[in-house]
């Protein structure tokens, strides 16, 4: 009996809901309202419960019973205890009073006397009197269905009922049903498997006749769905009633469906049924839920059939529009109703598959409900394709109940309710039940209300699991529910509050506001713009009070969150108001207040919206059981209105732009690491009307950061900032309108952060307004720019010899062998100075130095003794032989450390003064000489150049022991050098030493010293006088640690020279040649003669006497003399 696990047997399905566990469930919003608040009150002062005895399953089954104004709530509690004898368990159904809260009798609650009696008993064959019935666990009440209002019927059945054959050789559970009339009075027994002949496993034996019923045509038909006929196929059967007085008389036709194919056995057919009219001929079919139907290819997904009123199946419908379900195992048909709830006067049909799952999400028996709605009655009707209602928490079997509740909101459209009892809550409390509302649409998609188990004090479990509508119980003219709760033997019900239907309209005037119009001042003394909002309201409804009252929440601005344009008289954005409503008044209940514009508002184009929310202010009192109104939800609870700024726009007042951006840049690329700056020019044109709010948007590239701006030519200053969000988007501010004009602006920009991993940084521009442009104009507010990205490095190459000058004599040693590098002869030290000077970093470099360790005939030159890199990162390999000989070494003298120091020192010192006063177009410039490679000069008997040498140097004996500080080779900075590896030592035989540099940062130095002894014997021995020696060092870039490669690896290439001059050096005598002689003594001769005429011209010959010399002194000249001023004797005196 695989139904009772479906649907029976309430401790299966409690193991089953408690495997799993739920989800949060939520509800989206209709409108400003709580869809856990409609119109079904839900408060203590109305809700009714009633419960029945522990254990007994009180709600299982629910459904409302009445005649004229009264009405009953019928409750099964199919494992109550009853009085009749010898029964445990038969189960009952319960009469309770729901007309108040609070109930007016001892006990609101009753069981109605469908059967008193104990099982029938029977004789067999051998005359023994034997037990014909087993009325114990029948599960009387296990279904209830009331005819009112069309009959005053009720019928309950017991599925579980089980029969003796006439032999009592075989138990059949074949089900048995009562209907009680004439107010419960008169009682009839219709059971129809209940028989001999038709007994037995695979036919009726086993039918569990009416675990679903229904009334058809007005409750002259009987509609019963039995779910194990057949080898469980199920069957539906159709009993006509006559009533004699208003009580039923089952003397009528009885049709059933026939057996099927054996494909069809377990299909369960009847675990549902219902009836309405689809073909249009004004009688009705029935519909009948098959769960585990209808057969390949869609086996067990669940169908539902159509029969007439003959029980001849309708002819198939269209594929797309067939009722059938959607999964495996969904149990689609378990549940269904039959209502128009779309208004069209056309029956539709709601089905229930509780057990739908979603595997992807891992959220089982979330439960579906399918609304078709009749679209073409017909012998073959055509339905939609189906609304489909989701189940949200896992475990929940929403679906199980499906209720028709008529319109329990008064607005024209039936409404339906939807149970999920299994779906968990707070606490122990279970279950939950939706309204869904009709509509002209259909079947609204969203609940109004969801009905929680623990929305209430008394604990509750399996809520949902029956409902019941359709009934109004309070005669208040709105249909009311009914909730069972069977685990906690309880039921609800709800009662529904009258709806009011608010009409309420937002008024501004005037519409459109003029800035300059400021005709209002304010406290303050300030003259501002003000408008006036006038709010009206009026309402209908079906039984509402004659008077009730709004509140509305004014809101100014409602559209902005921040930076509200306009407020009231006390600052304020938002204010509550409160207007009292009668219904009688013919005229709309109106309130005027005044708002106000702010002088420094920016945002010019979009409208003001004015809103008000209004909603129902309950009394400060209720009466005990008094439903109060609710304003309606299917209607807007928020009205709306726009006051738009009068703007320089035309006749239309609508403002069109036509916004363009134009981009250039100084320059043609960014270097890596360089630390100046980016400069953007940026042109912005506004080619149409006024654009407000105008931004320009600038998204920088990673690693580029804002620095400034340059003010724009002819216009006003353009300020940028960097968004709090997102700090590579700049926003500037054009104006407010920014009118039709052009404007420029420079932008400065850091590139100094640039990581190198790309060899292009796209600048993306963008200009907008919050008014849009034509359609087809916007291509032009957009562009992307892009800058190529460049790695390079300028290089400084300087070297230094220590000393720059040395002597060489014979050496005193003893025993004359060479054991120490003393006994070789003087030090000579080479330092070399690689500076990367930028920008870029580099990775990774050589250094390729050739150092002549001997002469060409093989003597040794410069005895080599050791290689290192003194400052930076790196290391070297020798091509050869270091310290070949083996001598005992010693470290660089303090004295030559401290020369070299000094010597560097200065040099940089010296380079950092002149960078000063040298342009870069200089420095460019000394980049270019040649230099020589490295060669050893030997001067033996060239006395004129040794005796130029020896006066350019001042060399003497005494003398070259001590120097000056020794000057760098200068070697300008190198950009785009080639390598060049051709030069090699000429004079002399050199050694290659490669010197590996790694990472040198922009302004970061690395040093290669190399340390060597002069072999004296060898220029002793070979007659050498004054000797330079010259190392070359040329250096290159390897690699650069940045993605992007450089076009040209930078080179540099520089030389150190030291001179080597003997201790005693020789100035040869030579005769003068007599053409020198005699050329110099006429030379003399006439430089005389030219002496003595100028001399003679001037007078110097001219001598005075003796006489006059000495009358003039004794007589000299008086003050009134012309000459006796003059401090001489004046050559024109006679004499």
């Amino acid at each position: 009996m695989d139904f009772l696990h479906k649907k029976m047997l309430p401790s299966t399905l409690k193991e089953y809901r408690r495997t799993f566990y739920a989800f949060v469930f939520a509800l989206l919003l209709v409108n400003v309202h709580d869809s856990s608040c409609f119109n079904l009150d839900t408060s203590d002062a109305t809700r009714v419960t009633r419960t029945g005895a522990a254990g007994s399953l009180f709600g299982f089954s629910v459904d409302f019973h009445g005649q004229g104004d009264s009405a009953w709530l019928l409750a099964g509690a199919p494992k109550s205890q009853t009085a009749q004898p010898g029964v445990t368990e038969g189960g009952a159904v319960f009469r309770c009073d729901v007309t108040t809260s609070i109930s007016l009798t001892p006990n609101p609650c009753a069981p109605i006397a469908f059967d008193t009696q104990g099982d029938d008993r029977g004789v067999d064959l051998q005359g023994n009197i034997l037990q014909k019935t087993q009325k114990s666990g029948q599960w009387f009440g296990a279904t209830v269905k009331s005819a009112s209002p069309a009959k005053d019927v009720v019928i309950a059945c017991a599925p579980r009922y089980v029969y003796y054959t006439d032999t009592f050789n075989e138990r059949e559970p074949v089900g048995n049903c009562f209907l009680a009339a004439a107010n419960f009075t008169q009682i009839r027994n219709y059971s129809p498997c209940k028989r001999d002949s038709q007994g037995g496993f695979g036919r009726l034996g086993y039918c569990q006749a009416g675990i679903s019923l229904d009334f058809a045509n007005d409750a002259e038909q009987l509609l019963l769905g039995a779910v194990g006929s057949y080898f469980w196929q199920g069957q539906l059967f159709s009993k006509t009633l006559t009533y004699d007085n208003g009580v039923p008389n089952l003397g009528g036709d009885e049709k059933k469906t026939a057996e099927g194919d054996a494909w069809k056995d377990d299909f369960h057919m009847g675990y549902s049924t219902a009836s309405g009219e689809f073909t249009g001929d004004n009688v009705p079919e029935y519909v009948v839920g098959v769960p585990r139907g209808p057969g390949s290819p869609d086996h067990l997904k669940g169908h539902v059939a159509i029969y007439d009123s003959n029980l001849a199946v309708l002819q198939a419908m269209p594929e797309k529009t067939a009722l059938i379900g959607e999964q495996m195992g969904s149990y689609f048909g378990y549940s269904l109703v039959v209502q128009d709830v779309n208004g069209d006067g056309l029956d539709d049909i709601i089905v229930g598959a509780p057990m739908y799952s979603s595997p992807r999400e891992h959220q089982w028996d979330l439960g579906r409900v399918y609304v078709y709605h009749l679209e073409q009655p017909g012998l073959s009707p055509v339905f939609s394709e189906p609304t489909i209602l989701s189940g949200k928490v896992s475990s929940g079997r929403f679906g199980t109940s499906i209720a028709a509740l008529g319109d329990i909101n008064q607005d024209g459209f039936n409404d339906i309710a939807v149970g999920a009892p299994y779906q968990t809550g707070e606490g122990d409390n279970m279950g939950a039940v939706y309204i869904y509302h009709g509509s002209a649409e259909g079947i609204r998609e969203e609940p109004s209300q969801e009905i929680k188990a623990s929305d209430f004090p008394e604990p509750l479990s399996a809520f949902g699991f029956s409902v019941a509508g359709a009934k109004d119980v309070d005669n208040n003219r709105y249909p009311d529910v009914a909730i069972g709760a069977y685990e906690a033997d309880s039921v609800v019900v709800l009662k529904s509050r009258p709806v009011v239907n608010a009409d309420v309209t937002v008024q501004v005037e005037p519409e459109f506001i003029d800035t300059e119009n400021k005709t209002c001042t304010l406290d303050d003394g300030t003259a501002v713009v003000c408008f006036d909002i006038n709010i009206c309201a009026s309402y209908t409804g079906i039984n509402v009070p004659d008077e009730v009252e709004l509140k509305y929440e004014v809101t100014l601005d409602a559209l902005k969150t921040v930076g509200q344009r306009v407020f009231f008289s006390g600052r304020e954005t938002s204010q509550t108001w409160s207007s009292t409503l009668r219904k009688a008044d013919p005229d709309s209940m109106c309130l005027t207040q005044k708002a106000f514009l702010r002088n420094d508002i920016r945002d010019k184009l979009s409208p003001i919206t004015v809103a008000a929310a209004y909603s129902m202010a309950d009394p400060v009192t209720p009466q005990p059981d008094q439903l109060l109104p609710i304003l309606n939800m299917n209607q807007p609870s928020r009205r709306t209105r726009q006051v738009n700024i009068l703007k320089d726009c035309g006749p239309d007042n609508i403002c069109v732009p036509d916004l363009k951006v134009f981009v250039s840049m100084q320059g043609t690329e960014i270097v890596v690491g360089s630390d100046k700056q980016l400069l953007m020019d940026v042109v912005v044109e506004n080619a149409g009307e006024g654009a407000y709010e105008a931004l320009l948007s600038v998204m920088l590239p990673e690693g580029v950061d804002f620095v400034g701006t340059g003010n724009p030519r002819g216009g006003a200053i353009i300020t940028c900032n960097l968004q709090e969000e997102d700090q590579r988007l700049l926003v500037c501010d054009l104006g407010n309108p920014f009118t039709a004009r052009r404007t420029q602006l420079g932008l400065r920009l850091s590139t100094v952060q640039l990581t190198g991993d790309s060899n292009s940084l796209n600048f993306a521009f963008s200009v907008n307004s919050t008014n849009t442009e034509e359609a087809g104009n916007e291509g032009d507010n957009h562009i992307t720019f892009p800058v190529p990205v460049k790695v390079n490095a300028s290089l400084s190459v300087r070297g230094v010899s220590l000393p720059e000058q040395v002597v060489f004599m014979k050496m005193e040693r003893e025993n004359d062998e060479i054991t120490h590098e003393r006994d070789i002869g003087p030090e000579v030290t080479h330092r070399y100075e690689i500076r990367n000077v930028g920008p870029s970093d580099i990775s990774s470099s050589k250094l390729k130095i050739q150092w002549p360790v001997h002469t060409r005939t093989g003597e040794d030159l410069l005895y080599l003794l050791a290689v290192n890199v003194t400052q930076g990162n790196g290391r070297c390999t020798v091509n050869g032989d270091v310290n070949p000989k083996g001598v005992s070494t010693e470290s660089a003298s303090a004295a030559q450390t401290a020369e070299a120091l000094y010597a560097l020192d200065s040099s940089r010192a010296a380079r950092h003064r002149r960078a000063a006063a040298t342009s870069d177009k200089e420095v460019a410039q000394m980049a270019r000489p040649t230099v020589p490679s490295s060669t050893v000069r030997h001067k033996k008997k060239d006395k004129k150049r040794r005796k130029k040498k020896g006066k350019r140097h001042g060399l003497k004996k005494k003398k070259l022991v001590s120097f000056s500080p020794p000057t760098l080779t200068p070697v300008p900075q190198v950009n785009d050098l080639q390598v060049n590896d051709t030069e090699d030592c000429i004079n002399a035989e050199c050694i290659v030493i490669d010197c590996t540099l790694e990472r040198l940062n922009k302004d970061n130095i690395a040093v290669v010293q190399i340390r060597s002894r002069l072999w004296v014997d060898t220029l002793l021995e070979g007659g050498f006088k004054e000797t330079t020696l010259t190392s070359v060092a040329d250096f290159e870039v390897l690699e650069f640690p940045y993605a992007i490669t450089a076009d040209v690896l930078p080179t540099a290439r520089a030389e150190i020279v030291t001179t080597a001059n003997p201790s005693k050096p020789s100035v040869g005598k030579r005769p003068v040649p007599l053409w020198i002689i005699i050329l110099s003594a006429c030379a003399g001769l006439l430089l005389l003669v030219l002496i003595i005429l100028v001399l003679f011209k001037c007078g110097f010959f001219k001598r005075q006497t003796m006489q006059e010399y000495t009358a003039i002194k004794r007589n000299p000249p008086t003050s009134e003399s012309p000459d006796a001023s003059s401090g001489y004797i004046s050559d024109k005196t006679d004499y």
